[in-house]
């Protein structure tokens, strides 16, 4: 277990540090300077920058001489307007600065003197934090000033009661629980630490805070005094869930993984044990803590004899005290130790032999005052060795150094009375029988005793907890009885309001139900009429839907006949023209003719909204050919899918098609005589893909710059605009046009049945 006077100490460091106003040393002298501010109210600013200057990260000399410049000039502030409301910050203030400075007993002197002012000032946050100081120079191991920390504790407390101070509160709670359990072996301290811890983790989770794994395992620890290990390894199992939800990677962890793994040791839990503890030596391994990674082989070896597994002891030891340099006094004393106990496990009396001697001459060549921490094990393997060489004058000696040992350094009546039990057991191993009878019952009354007495603490720690947690059920049970007769009241308003409601139910249920009689009536016939009012409906629209598709039929096929005859006056005009104006009629007889084979397809076929551009192209690149007989020195490349699209994106696709072609026969093989000319059309992502391209001599890229281009280039760009697509040419080894549009699907026109019912006489028969 940590001690107390470190975690005090870093404590009140880390609260100094959260109290401190987070405003910058630059707002505060905003503050100071303020003429509106109140006396009083400038003072504390300058108080509260030299706690900012002293309590800085990282703070240097610097740092503090801009403390005592603030102390400065506080004391001037309160000398100016002579108001001494704030003597008593000013007064702990100065007290932080003598005790960073080194002058602790100014230090303790100051804040005495700041006491006697802010205890004026109840329930202050400068008082809490005073006497939160007032305890950082109190001595931990001395029971009259133990007990005069935990009364500033709980004096501190009301001074954080504020909502800012919540996390300074949920700390103090803690400390308070740290310095119970200090002294957990006075009757009732480990039931107020327990409490203490609790209101500390309740206060931490109130603003959302869950990394307690540090109270979790003190937890753990007094529920192990209590002798309540399934309570105990609760707590260890809470404690690793959080730090290891939390990635925590500090020596903490290490901690964490050590008491678990005890905790399962103490339940006979070996496998468990072994995971957790060579989980905490990897972290000790890390971490180079000489002393941790010997305390928890220590334990290993342990959960390693009651497994019998005397293999894996020897590699254990190699693995830490390798880790150490070799002739390090503590690496040295451990690993004979522990290669002693290994060999007197397993009755080697001529290995261990070696390690013996190594640990005597230890002895020997150190004074005993070196090593009081490892005095102990190292007397016990030495008894165990000559135990079991039958050596038992020796083992007798070193069985009486041990014991003084114990009661010099680790004076307690459990120790005491494991040593009486190795007494017992050395005797019997070398026939003593009358002192072996004599320290049996002395290890037995001893137990007895010890275990009355542990009876009795755990009787008060018990009461303690059944007395506080009686005061919260009975305020419980108050709050419960008051929340009774509120509610029963609610209920007997509530069964009022009911009995009201039910006779005005039934009353509303009947007139429903005759209502809901008649509208049921009403709908039957209602829906009989709409039954025969449907059928004629049905009737209407399969006869208006045919009539339509015929009528759409009809109509293409007139507006081809229509179309082929402006062509055939268009052929007959030509026969009079020359030329210019004989080629303009005869691409204007092309384009009609696109146009013509569209309506030609619609009325051929089934559908009559969209075209297969597949037997459209093919069908119009024919005509072309034969129009420009051209079959024998053009070859023609088709790669067009069978894609219908609606009429008015076929349309324009068409004319484009035409017009490249046409401009293709015409100028892209002038000196040639045979040509190639290729068309592709495809769909690709919701999106229609015309390609025309041929490998003749190119379009100038200065004719497509041209502001005044051609009809047939014109037209192009202005089917690509009327139908949302877009157009690129491309004008290497040949010309290519790429025509990108969208696709729209043929859709069934909507019949507007509301307008159809509307129409029908109502009182039409079926």
């Amino acid at each position: 277990m940590r001690k107390l006077h470190v975690v005090f100490l870093l404590i009140c460091c880390c609260l100094k540090g959260m109290s401190q106003d987070k405003r910058s040393a630059q707002a505060l002298d905003l503050a100071i300077n303020d003429a509106h501010n109140s006396p009083e109210g400038r003072v504390l600013a300058c108080v509260r920058q030299g706690e900012y200057f002293v309590n800085k990260p990282g703070r240097g000399p610097a740092d503090l001489d801009s403390a005592s410049l603030a102390l400065k000039r506080g004391e001037f502030l309160k000398k100016q307007f002579d108001s001494h409301e704030a003597d008593g910050e000013l007064l702990f203030l100065a007290a932080l600065i003598s005790k960073q400075k080194g002058a602790r007993d100014e230090g303790n002197r100051l804040n005495d003197l700041a006491l006697t002012y802010l205890r004026k000032k109840p329930r202050s946050d400068f008082l809490g934090r005073a006497l939160l100081e007032k305890g950082d120079y109190l001595d931990a191991n001395d029971d009259k000033q133990h007990y005069e920390k935990i009364a500033l504790l709980k004096e501190a407390l009301p001074c954080f009661d504020s909502p800012g101070y919540v996390e300074t509160r949920a700390t103090v709670w803690k400390l308070l629980a740290d310095t119970y359990q200090q002294r957990e072996q006075v009757a009732g301290h480990i039931g107020l630490a327990l409490d203490a811890y609790q209101r500390s983790m309740d206060t931490y989770f109130s603003y959302g805070y869950r990394n307690v794994q540090d109270i979790y395992i003190e937890m753990a620890s007094l529920y192990r005094s209590l002798g309540d290990n399934q309570q105990g390894l609760h707590y260890c199992l809470m404690a690793v869930q959080t730090a290891e939800r939390v990635a925590d990677s500090s020596h903490t962890l290490c901690e964490i993984y050590n008491y678990t793994g005890i905790q399962y040791l103490l339940l006979l839990d070996l496998a468990n044990a072994e995971k957790y503890l060579l989980q905490a030596l990897t972290l000790a391994e890390k971490f180079k803590d000489e002393s941790g990674c010997f305390m928890i082989e220590n334990n290993l070896q342990t959960t390693y004899r009651r497994q019998k597994r005397f293999d894996k002891a020897k590699p254990l030891i190699e693995r830490v005290s390798a880790r150490f340099p070799k002739h390090d006094l503590q690496n040295q004393i451990w690993r004979n130790t522990f290669y002693l106990n290994y060999y007197n496990d397993i009755r080697d009396v001529a290995d261990g032999r070696k390690y013996s001697e190594v640990l005597l001459q230890l002895l020997k060549d150190n004074s005993r005052d070196h090593f009081p921490d490892h005095g102990q094990e190292v007397y016990y393997a030495l008894s165990a060795f000559y135990s079991v060489s039958h050596d038992f004058r020796k083992a007798y000696a070193y069985w009486d150094s041990l014991y003084v040992t114990m009661k010099r350094f680790f004076p307690s009546p459990a120790g005491e009375a494991s040593r009486f039990k190795e007494h017992f057991q050395l005797d019997t191993a070398s026939h003593a029988l009358d002192s072996a009878v004599a320290y049996l019952l002395r290890y037995s009354n001893l137990r007895d005793s010890n275990f009355t007495a542990s009876r009795a603490a755990q009787e008060a720690n018990l009461r303690v907890l059944f007395d506080m947690q009686k005061k919260e059920y009975e305020l419980a049970d108050s709050r419960q009885e008051i929340q009774i007769l509120t509610q029963n009241e609610q209920l007997h308003r509530a069964n009022l309001k009911q009995a009201v409601a039910t006779r005005n139910i039934t009353i509303g249920f009947t007139i429903a139900v005759i209502i809901v009689s008649l509208l049921l009536y009403r709908m039957v016939r209602l829906y009989r009429k709409a039954v025969r009012k449907t059928a004629k409906t049905n009737s209407m629209l399969e006869k208006l839907v045919s009539e339509k598709e015929w009528l759409l039929k009809e109509i293409h096929h007139r507006v081809k006949n229509n179309l082929h005859t402006v062509i055939c006056l268009l052929e007959s005009q030509s026969a009079y023209l020359q030329e210019d104006a004989l080629r303009a009629v005869e691409d204007s007889r092309r384009r009609i003719y696109a146009m013509s084979l569209i309506h030609q397809k619609l009325y051929e076929q089934e559908d009559v909204k969209t075209v297969d551009m597949s037997e459209y192209v093919d069908a119009l690149v024919h005509y072309l050919q034969d129009s420009f007989d051209i079959k024998d020195r053009i070859d023609f490349r088709l790669a067009v899918a069978s894609v219908s699209i609606d009429t008015s994106i076929a349309i324009p696709i068409g004319l484009l098609i035409n017009e490249a072609v046409t401009n293709a026969i015409k100028y892209a093989f002038v000196d040639r005589k045979n040509g190639e000319i290729r068309i592709s059309l495809s769909e690709e992502n919701d999106k229609i893909v015309v390609i025309v391209a041929d490998n003749g001599v190119g379009i100038d890229p200065a004719f497509l710059n041209n502001p005044t281009p051609s009809m047939g280039l014109r037209l192009i760009k202005g089917l690509t605009g009327d139908i949302g697509g877009s157009i690129s040419f491309n004008t290497d080894h040949g010309t290519e046009i790429k025509l990108v549009c969208g696709r729209v699907l043929a859709e069934d026109e909507e019949l507007r049945v509301d307008e159809l019912l509307r129409n029908i006489p109502d009182d039409m028969e079926v």
